[in-house]
């Protein structure tokens, strides 16, 4: 069995505190817990009631909050929306007025039509029988369409964002809005079509809804073009401001519209955005091929018109914005682009609202988890929930590599809370250094009777700068930073013979 806990305390030169996390050991088993038999991937999780809800392709999961499956809802605690008929994709799903709205795409089994849908489902599993048309509502605009995302506006409408794509038609992939009535019926009257799109260059995608401002809404999306001569792909950031009508604001952008360049050349695919004032954070997954694709997470300042920060984050990541920082969760590339699977670990980071690694979070700002009984498994988390404690829940998927009880592949959850420590151990931890700011050298004089064995060097994004030179005498340590050459903030992380680990931050003049 293997099982990596990281846990370290960050004692910064403005003796801030730490934020240091350990497995809940009052969810599953000693915090953790594999439901081997589930095949489950999810993608998006809500936390209601006291209870876990997840979805993934087709697929809506309940668990009790000690992480048992609530074998009451559904079929032991799973629904699949797939039938005789249509094949269910979800996007995703939101919760209000006792219901979850499960929203995405169905394929006709017989005729391969798209059609988008929204569904309601209650905590105990059983669908709104009087909502929409054999409990569905259906976005049916003679054409192939995907609901991606929806919002209610002032009259109770759930004001919807989605694709349409016309394959009898040229470039014709458009963002898509309109309106379905709290029945579950088409708004009719939104447009003379039933629905507005947004045409601007080779295709476009609509993604999210925001509600914005006084009764405004703001689309998310992404516009894509390709250069006459060199064939570049641009797949920009598309934000479109519009009424309560759907009519674009001329005041935003240029005729409501603005592009912003994410990823050039890449295939751009925006995962999940959050609005927090006036700014968007948008989650997105970019590839070129095989060997060129991961996961970037970004801020664009809608006052500025333009991004904070791009930040490339893991291979395939999700994110929660908190009050406290942006919470990352995700699985690390494999080393051989042509591997689908290799052995990775659940991994938890934190990112400050201006984009840097939070060097408060654990050891080197990253939480790591392997599943106890499968040291060789593919271990990929892919959604998280923060809860108002400091709590964090992480799902995702555990395959064995080795297919036998020994090692169980499943659905697999690891829940997280904030670890309490004295504030003498925390005193006890720092690290005194001088100079500080420096300009080639610093030197260690607050360790007595520990060694220290390695130092490293990371910038405050968290990337690792180098490993320098040092030499102890006479429990002194001597660090030479020539390796530093530009000037500002960094983290210096020194491990000692004993285990311990100690952070500060030095500045470089």
């Amino acid at each position: 069995m293997k099982r990596t806990l990281l846990m370290l305390v960050l004692f910064c030169t403005t003796n801030s505190f730490c934020q240091i996390y350990e497995p809940d050991d009052s969810f599953g088993i000693d915090g953790s817990i594999i439901h081997n038999d589930v095949s489950f991937y999810p993608t998006d999780a809500l936390l209601v009631d006291n209870s876990y809800y997840f979805i993934s392709d087709n697929n809506m999961v309940k668990l009790n909050y000690d992480g048992s499956l609530a074998t009451e809802f559904g079929n032991n605690g799973i629904i699949t929306l797939d039938n005789s008929a249509y094949n269910y994709t979800i996007s995703g799903f939101k919760h209000f007025e006792s219901y979850f709205y499960v929203f995405g795409t169905r394929q006709d089994r017989e005729e391969g039509r798209e059609d988008g849908f929204i569904c309601k489902i209650d905590h105990t599993g059983n669908f709104d029988t009087s909502f929409g048309t054999n409990n569905f509502a259906i976005a049916n605009f003679e054409a192939q369409e995907i609901i991606n995302d929806f919002v209610t506006d002032q009259n109770g409408n759930l004001f919807c964002i989605g694709t349409r794509y016309d394959g009898e038609v040229t470039n014709s992939i458009r963002l898509i809005y309109f309106k379905i009535d709290a029945t579950g019926q088409l708004d009719a009257t939104f447009d003379n079509n039933g629905f507005k799109e947004v045409a601007i260059n080779n295709f476009s995608n609509g993604s999210f809804i925001k509600t914005y401002g006084n009764n405004n809404f703001l689309l998310v999306g992404t516009d894509t073009y390709f250069e006459p001569i060199t064939n570049i792909r641009h797949q920009k950031l598309l934000t479109v401001l519009i009424d309560a009508n759907g009519t674009p604001l001329n005041s935003y952008g240029t005729d409501g519209i603005r592009l912003t360049e994410l990823n050039t050349g890449m295939t751009n695919t925006l995962k999940n955005v959050d609005l927090i004032n006036n700014s968007l954070y948008v989650n997105y997954f970019y590839s070129a091929s095989v060997f060129d694709q991961g996961s970037r997470i970004a801020k664009y300042g809608i006052d500025e018109d333009q991004l904070a920060f791009n930040n490339v984050s893991y291979y395939n990541a999700n994110f929660k914005v908190t009050n406290n920082g942006i919470f990352v969760t995700g699985a690390h590339a494999c080393p051989s682009a042509s591997d689908s699977s290799c052995p990775r670990d659940f991994n938890l980071s934190k990112m400050t609202e201006e984009g840097f690694a939070d060097i408060t979070f654990n050891n080197n700002t990253e939480y790591t988890f392997d599943f106890p009984g499968d040291m060789y498994s593919d271990d990929v988390s892919q959604a998280l929930i923060t809860e108002n404690d400091g709590t964090v829940l992480i799902g995702g998927h555990s395959t064995g590599i080795y297919w036998d009880t020994f090692y169980p592949s499943g659905f697999a959850l690891i829940r997280l809370k904030p670890a309490t420590m004295d504030i003498n151990t925390i005193k006890n931890k720092a690290l005194k250094l001088y100079p500080n700011p420096f300009t080639s050298t610093v030197t260690i004089t607050s360790l007595s009777q520990s060694v220290i064995s390695s130092v490293e060097v990371y910038d405050l994004t968290g990337r690792s700068i180098g490993k320098p030179a040092f030499y102890t005498h006479n429990g002194t340590t001597k660090v030479n930073l020539e390796m530093v050459q530009q000037k500002g903030s960094y983290v210096l992380k020194a491990t000692s013979n004993d285990g311990s680990v100690f952070n500060n931050i030095i500045i470089k003049n």
